[in-house]
């Protein structure tokens, strides 16, 4: 393992399967390597004694409580700059906080594909037939509801005129204000991605935006630009 490297886990509890349920990947955590034994991830901690849920940690320590974990190596070394502004990066983030909200919303649509598919199938066979265009017209409308609220989310993570109007909108109300301020905390791979960024990387000119991609889209653009895939040992086995 060198800095610059990625690592990938499953566990074999609750949120890690929900995660890779909702986004239909083998994986649920991802964590960049900052040297041969060092990891920085974003992880919300349950140990009073941390006080902030970006942490730096040995690999060690990062195995723990893991079921598989696979190490995807960078093609090429970072360079004594690169490393530089990776360390900068890492001393940065360390005083973020953990953004459950952000890491749940980037499997909320997958999931509800995957409910939505269910309804429909089973409405089949349950909703008669004098029913079934009141049905349509009905999840037509929904569905619509849903694209124009995706669509807004979208204009309001995505476009520095929507962030700068959304910002300025919430911050009128202490909810909103905090969300504003939730919105710049972390979660693994929104890390991952914008420390790849850091040091002007190849996922971050493929993954555009942060605040949405998945610990499964990490690692399948690893292998897609052929980075080496090693699986590690975990304690358990």
């Amino acid at each position: 393992m060198k800095a610059g490297d990625i690592l990938a886990t499953q566990s074999s509890g609750f949120v890690s399967k929900v995660i890779r349920l909702g986004t239909g990947g083998e994986w649920s955590h991802v964590a960049i390597a900052t040297s041969n034994n060092k990891i920085l991830e974003a992880v919300k901690s349950d140990n009073n004694e941390e006080p902030h849920d970006v942490r730096e940690i040995t690999l060690n320590n990062f195995l723990k409580d893991k079921s598989k974990v696979i190490l995807l190596n960078r093609p090429n070394k970072l360079t004594g700059n690169e490393h530089a502004k990776l360390m900068r990066f890492s001393t940065e983030t360390k005083i973020k906080d953990y953004t459950w909200m952000h890491a749940l919303a980037t499997t909320i649509l997958p999931l509800y594909k995957i409910v939505l598919m269910i309804v429909f199938i089973s409405s089949i066979f349950t909703i008669s037939t004098e029913n079934l265009s009141v049905y349509f017209g009905l999840l037509g409308v929904v569905s619509a509801f849903l694209f124009g609220v995706y669509q807004l989310m979208a204009l309001a993570t995505r476009s520095s005129f929507g962030v700068e109007t959304t910002e300025k909108i919430y911050s009128k109300c202490s909810l909103g204000r905090y969300l504003v301020r939730k919105k710049y905390d972390m979660f693994c791979s929104k890390l991952v991605l914008l420390a790849d960024r850091e040091i002007d990387g190849q996922l971050s000119k493929a993954l555009q935006y942060e605040d949405e991609v998945q610990p499964t889209q990490i690692v399948e653009l690893c292998k897609s630009l052929c980075w080496e895939v090693q699986y590690i040992t975990t304690p358990s086995k």
